[in-house]
């Protein structure tokens, strides 16, 4: 796990292996959420609490 300098989480690596890599905005917001592994997602988290991003499916790519 690590974190940046105001405590925002950065990256996490989960017992499967898989990595997760976040990323914020100067106000700390949550604005892109980037998981590796078998099955990969690249999402964008909106204002309404909805993401928006995509996902591959078995060679497919899916928005989200």
């Amino acid at each position: 796990m690590l974190d940046d300098h105001a405590g925002n989480r950065l990256t996490v690596l989960e017992l499967d292996g898989t990595r997760v890599t976040y990323t914020h905005d100067a106000a700390s917001q949550l604005t892109r959420e980037q998981r590796g592994g078998a099955h990969p997602i690249d999402d964008t988290p909106r204002e309404d609490g909805f993401t928006v991003g995509t996902a591959t499916l078995r060679g497919m790519s899916v928005l989200g």
